[in-house]
């Protein structure tokens, strides 16, 4: 549970800065939440030793076990992978090496053009140029792949067919004609220029230029994961470890009233995002339902409250230059010049406060796990 708890206040965190997450408009026109966020007291002016009590933050000591090593099997697997992307995606990717002297068989993945008409007009749908096509791989109708079975690279052909009577309701049982324009076959041994035009045209990966190439970016995105996993994981054991020493006597319920309303509305935004009722999005995720979610929410304030009391401490609250920078960066993504206009519009939910606080909480997560003694499995 203390570990679901610090993914909420991971949540918590990033909930204040989610774009549109619970920043609505009323009849009047202003923003939702306004007289919350006016009303209730910013964490900095509390005194945290009215709310919390704080033992030890730094040497703290944890046991993590190290971060994952990328295998090269995985690798292997993601270049196959992408190998059957490039080939069902992969349309007007051509290679050189394509196999011109024998005639198509079964299974053979074959590079093809091909028009479908009906009563002599071409029908949405039914037109490509450059198409990869499994024969024997039962993606297009009855008769279109075994009517390419016998077809010299090279030649065109027409097939006439029936679509089936359960299909697209325009279409279903009408007779059509496909002509089909075989370029061709694919050799058993897949050419990495398909995988490397595929990485340029689609993937956006410009570096790429071999398969070697390809394999670098891959073990570097793997790493940058198992790394981040890794970091995520040390910062919630320390932050664990962190508040074993923390004793909570009350929680200001002005403050966790703003922050259950900014909840509340995040999930409400982000479920409906994914289709799903909020509790159903929350058992999926955290494996409980939005009043036990709301609940844990005297938990997050409290580690706020903690985390205020170590940045005053040490002298670590984020100024207002340092925020100015930090959300001038964000509205420079979202095309703002300013960060009056940035949080006056619909990308941003937050105000200067609520960043101040999300940016307060990441200064200390810092600072404890900068200190502590880890140790590694």
């Amino acid at each position: 549970m203390k570990r679901i708890i610090r993914g909420i206040v991971c949540m918590a965190s990033a909930a204040l800065l989610l774009c549109a997450c619970g920043k609505t408009e009323d009849s009047a026109g202003e923003t939702a939440g306004t007289a919350a966020e006016s009303a209730r007291r910013a964490i900095r002016d509390l005194n945290p030793e009215d709310y919390v009590t704080v033992g030890e933050y730094k040497g703290l000591e944890v046991t993590i076990d190290p971060a994952e090593k990328v295998q090269d099997e995985m690798i292997e697997q993601e270049i196959e992978s992408s190998f059957a992307d490039a080939i069902e995606y992969g349309d007007g990717i051509e290679v050189s090496n394509g196999i011109k002297d024998r005639a198509v068989k079964e299974g053979d993945i074959v590079y093809i053009d091909y028009e479908g008409k009906l009563n002599g007009e071409a029908f949405e749908g039914g037109t490509a140029k450059g198409h990869y096509l499994e024969i024997g791989g039962g993606r297009f109708i009855e008769g279109f792949e075994e009517g390419l079975i016998g077809v010299m690279p090279g030649e065109t052909v027409e097939l006439p067919l029936t679509f089936p009577d359960n299909y697209y309701e325009d279409l279903a049982g009408k007779d059509v004609i496909f002509t089909v324009t075989v370029h061709y076959i694919l050799p058993e041994e897949l050419p990495d220029e398909l995988l490397i035009n595929f990485c340029k045209n689609y993937m956006g990966l410009e570096e790429v230029e071999s398969r070697e190439d390809f394999e670098k970016v891959i073990r570097k995105y793997y790493e940058s994961e198992y790394e981040n996993a890794y970091e995520t994981e040390l910062e919630q054991l320390v932050m664990d470890a962190f508040m074993e020493n923390v004793t909570v006597n009350n929680v200001p319920e002005d403050i966790l009233g703003d922050y259950l309303a900014k909840a509340k509305a995040s999930i409400d935004n982000v479920s409906s995002a994914y289709g799903m009722e909020p509790d159903e999005f929350l058992q999926s995720l955290l494996g409980m339902g939005m009043d036990e979610y709301l609940d844990s929410y005297r938990d997050v304030v409290s580690e706020y409250i903690a985390c205020q009391y170590v940045a005053n401490k040490e002298g670590i609250n984020p100024t207002d230059e340092e925020l100015n920078e930090k959300i001038l960066e964000e509205a420079a993504e979202y095309g703002y010049a300013s960060v009056e206009e940035y949080l006056n519009s619909e990308n941003s939910l937050s105000n200067m406060e609520d960043y101040r606080e999300f940016y307060m909480y990441q200064n200390v997560v810092q600072l404890i796990k900068d200190n502590a003694v880890i140790h590694n499995n």
